[in-house]
């Protein structure tokens, strides 16, 4: 895992310690770098199966998190890929959207 990922992943944690994800379970795939599991209040570097799986690139990764890339957007403009329960990754992306 990169420092710039780690950087990322902590930052993720702390959105999701103020603004859990209570929709189900989600697995980030994010190629190269790894794979994130958020469930509830917590971040994790664990490829668990989950409810929904989001893969998405790097620089998507950390537009989402810096706000300049808008989560549904991206979902709706196959930016990122999604396989799962689609009401978890609409729940992520509010999540996202509101905490930038």
């Amino acid at each position: 895992m990169t420092q710039t990922f780690k950087t990322l992943t902590s930052r993720l944690s702390d959105i999701i310690a103020k603004a859990p994800l209570c929709a189900g379970t989600l697995r980030l795939e994010i190629p190269q770098n790894g794979t994130l599991y958020v469930a509830g209040y917590s971040v994790s570097d664990s490829p668990k199966r989950a409810d929904c799986t989001l893969t998405v690139g790097h620089d998507h990764f950390r537009q989402f998190l810096d706000g300049s890339l808008d989560p549904h957007w991206a979902l709706m403009g196959k930016t990122i890929s999604y396989s799962g329960d689609f009401a978890v990754a609409r729940a992520f992306g509010g999540i996202l959207s509101s905490n930038t």
